[in-house]
């Protein structure tokens, strides 16, 4: 008995490793052939490792206050007060193109002098170079309801853009600015001079 059982067990051992030999064989040259494959860029494209602009506010131009019409400033003049929260950038790279697509969150108030539903609050995005020279800059409207009787509104605004890179440029060669564009009295204001 004990013979028999060691005459199958050698032979199945035997079927076993004959087995995995010619698998092992196949499987090899499966892996072999798969790893040529994404060597050569079939499977997926590398991840472009490039960066992306910054993208940061305008210290002085993340909160407006538009007063009612006339002279008054003090608080209870006060219309609507606007605020940009957080701000996301993404970006993806063609070739030569860089796409950003910069994601704004734009927060209203109203205040004691608020008669409408609706408020429009114009923001900027502009482009800086290197040297944070303005090299283009473009101003948009936010248009906000406060719904059902609401004292706040958000919305999040989406500004997309395309910039044609020389050699050797990358994304880190910019950065993008956000803010509100503010008159020349809600600038002064923002900085404390009135």
């Amino acid at each position: 008995m004990a013979s028999y059982a060691t005459a199958v067990t050698k032979s199945y051992r035997n079927l076993v490793e004959k087995t995995l030999k010619q698998h092992s064989k196949a499987t090899l040259l499966i892996v072999g052939f798969s790893s040529f494959l994404a060597a050569c860029g079939l499977f997926e494209p590398e991840p472009d490792t490039r960066a992306c602009p910054q993208v940061f506010k305008m210290r002085e131009a993340t909160r407006v206050v538009q007063f009612r019409d006339g002279e008054g400033r003090d608080l209870t003049d006060v219309a609507v007060e606007g605020g940009i929260g957080k701000i996301q950038l993404a970006c993806k790279y063609d070739e030569n193109e860089l796409s950003t697509v910069v994601g704004i969150e734009v927060l209203a108030q109203r205040g004691p002098a608020s008669v409408s539903d609706n408020v429009q609050l114009p923001i900027f995005v502009a482009v800086l170079d290197r040297d944070r020279k303005v090299v283009a800059k473009e101003v948009f409207d936010s248009m906000l309801e406060f719904k059902d009787g609401s004292r706040r509104a958000a919305k999040l605004e989406e500004y997309e853009s395309v910039f044609r890179l020389r050699s050797g440029q990358s994304g880190a060669d910019y950065q993008l600015v956000v803010g509100f564009q503010l008159s020349a009295e809600q600038l002064r204001n923002a900085q404390g001079k009135n």
